[in-house]
């Protein structure tokens, strides 16, 4: 059963130790909002995903071992229910416009770094809202 007043639980995956920071600092600025787990690798993320099952996961497109496309790519054939938002620096992946469109389907939205706090916790507070609505369990 999902109780929608407690935090809506995010996975945040990126190799940048500072990035994580910022982010962490911007989400948790909301008392609706936390992070229950951070990852500098897709493999590590993959495992916390599976185990911690949280509302979002917020996956570095580029990262060591296994990025966050390929980490998507696992989800989507799992029962897994998590929203994955894409995050880059760039505006442009190396992507051939094939691998665009289907690693479209693997995630709901893509975001530049350089978006504004107000905005990621409000596209978090969408997802995790919606996330709930679906009756997944959501653990902190």
């Amino acid at each position: 059963m999902t109780v929608m007043n407690e935090p809506i639980g995010v996975l945040l995956a990126d190799d940048h130790p500072v990035v994580r920071r910022g982010l962490k600092a911007a989400i948790e600025d909301d008392a609706r909002l936390r992070v229950i787990a951070e990852s500098a690798d897709g493999f590590e993320a993959l495992r916390q995903l599976n185990e911690l099952k949280p509302a979002v996961g917020i996956l570095d497109i580029e990262m060591p071992g296994l990025n966050g496309l390929g980490v998507a790519r696992e989800l989507a054939g799992s029962p897994i229910q998590s929203r994955i938002i894409f995050m880059s620096l760039q505006r442009w992946t190396p992507l051939t416009p094939p691998q665009t469109a289907s690693h479209a389907a693997l995630s709901e939205l893509f975001l530049l770094r350089l978006i504004d706090a107000y905005r990621l916790r409000k596209h978090l507070h969408r997802f995790g809202i919606n996330w709930a609505k679906s009756g997944s369990p959501q653990e902190s």
